[in-house]
């Protein structure tokens, strides 16, 4: 089976504060209510499960089919598919890539580990 690489980019957001007549973002409405990290989270998530449902279906496997390649339980498959449970853990991650013959990269688009600007 050919492996196919995934790419997972964590992108930081361009404010739109760069006119003065436009308003705050998204990110900062976000942040001030407490929200952005699972807002965050919950997008990345979207994103994984879409790509491991293209998988499975490139692939043709079912959820016990891969509940089965990944040696756990169908229970875990369901987690692992649902968007809003952003607590899967990596090694799911790649127990799922591996079953489906995916390979997950991860990569941060910020400027070299700095914290975000206030």
């Amino acid at each position: 089976m050919t492996r196919k690489t995934v790419n997972v980019v964590l992108c930081e957001s361009t404010k739109m504060t760069q006119h003065k007549h436009v308003g705050s973002s998204l990110d900062d409405l976000l942040e001030s209510d407490g929200t952005l990290e699972q807002a965050e989270a919950e997008a990345l998530k979207r994103v994984i499960v879409w790509q491991i449902q293209q998988a499975m279906g490139y692939t043709g496997v079912n959820k016990s089919q891969l509940a089965q390649k990944m040696h756990t339980s169908r229970t875990v498959v369901n987690r692992l598919l649902d968007e809003k449970d952003t607590g899967v853990t990596i090694t799911t991650l790649v127990k799922a890539g591996r079953a489906l013959g995916m390979r997950w990269t991860l990569e941060s688009d910020g400027d070299n580990g700095s914290p975000r600007a206030a």
